[in-house]
């Protein structure tokens, strides 16, 4: 017990924020006649505490038995953000082989395993996974060092409730899109007296939620992203983070000439891909109809109704002799 008090003031020392530490005396029913002690620590990447280029974080739960550092603790991981499951599993290896290879039996191993959690999140600090509006990757390790896609957040918007990443550009499209939408929204509905039950409810509603999750977008970003728009409160336009989005918007600065090609080639297979549902009339929604070209539908409309009327007329031409 010592030993272990002596390593967990080293901890706290270590991390000043983040670590919590909790003990657990046996159960009275006698199911589990240990003590144990549980560490948790917030792990986060190495940017030099700019949050807006963090992209994962986890807490690292340690749980020691009365018999540690004797017996070898109990690891998980919980609480991930920006982490699917495979790249947990790599946190995860990582820390049992760090303990396996750098620490003899019987050796203390909290540090040893907090700094390697440190570091492998630090390595894994990039978005995954595809964007949710142009379903292209987030991040490519095949992008040279120097690529804006590399580890740089003019590439890239976080929402930093949920850490859902997204390309900038086409974030900042949505942004737009969607603050529009709301002020017509507002403004088909009228305005409520000040005070009003409605009133308060519709200045509560948040007008923007993030398009994976659905969980409203805190004030924060929401000032960032207005901020990278606007170009305001002396940014640069740019530059930076905040001029990241205004950028993006004005012409995908940040893509290469590769990339651009890429994108133009997936448009035309898009647009081929239409045209061929429309021409089978698979497309939902076309015009007012649903699956129905309606300019053709109207075109024989009317051919039909006009050799109906022929057919009527010679008919009448045959009764009247």
């Amino acid at each position: 017990a010592e030993a272990i008090q002596e390593e967990l003031e080293a901890l706290e020392s270590m991390y000043p924020e983040g670590l919590r530490v909790a003990l657990a005396a046996p159960s009275r029913d006698g199911h589990d006649a240990r003590a144990h002690t549980t560490v948790a620590l917030d792990v986060v990447p190495r940017t030099l505490d700019d949050e807006t280029r963090q992209y994962v974080r986890v807490t690292l739960r340690i749980v020691l038995d009365n018999d540690y550092p004797a017996g070898a603790p109990s690891l998980s991981l919980t609480d991930a953000k920006g982490l699917d499951d495979a790249r947990l599993a790599t946190v995860m290896g990582r820390l049992r082989d760090a303990a396996a290879e750098h620490a003899a039996p019987g050796d203390p191993v909290l540090a040893l395993l907090c700094e390697t959690a440190f570091e492998t999140l630090t390595e894994l600090n990039h978005p995954d996974g595809d964007c949710a509006f142009c379903l292209e990757p987030m991040w490519r390790a095949d992008h040279p060092a120097d690529h804006p896609s590399r580890h740089s957040a003019e590439a890239f918007t976080k929402l930093a409730t949920c850490y859902h990443c997204f390309h900038a550009s086409c974030f900042a499209r949505w942004y737009r899109w969607r603050a529009a939408a709301a002020a017509e929204e507002d403004a088909t509905l009228g305005a409520h007296p000040l005070g009003s039950e409605e009133a308060t409810s519709r200045s509560k509603r948040p007008t923007h939620l993030c398009p994976a999750c659905r969980c409203a977008i805190d004030d924060a970003d929401a000032a960032r992203v207005r901020l990278s728009l606007t170009g305001v409160g002396g940014d640069d336009s740019s530059t930076g983070v905040n001029g990241a989005l205004v950028k993006a918007v004005s012409g995908l600065g940040f893509m290469t000439e590769d990339d651009r090609a890429a994108l133009r080639a997936q448009r035309a297979r898009f647009e081929e891909a239409m045209e061929r549902q429309r021409t089978a009339g698979g497309i939902v929604g076309d015009g007012d109809g649903e699956g129905i070209d309606l300019a053709s539908a109207s075109a024989a409309s009317a051919a039909a109704g006009a050799a109906a009327g022929a057919a009527g007329a010679g008919y009448a031409r045959a009764a009247l002799r």
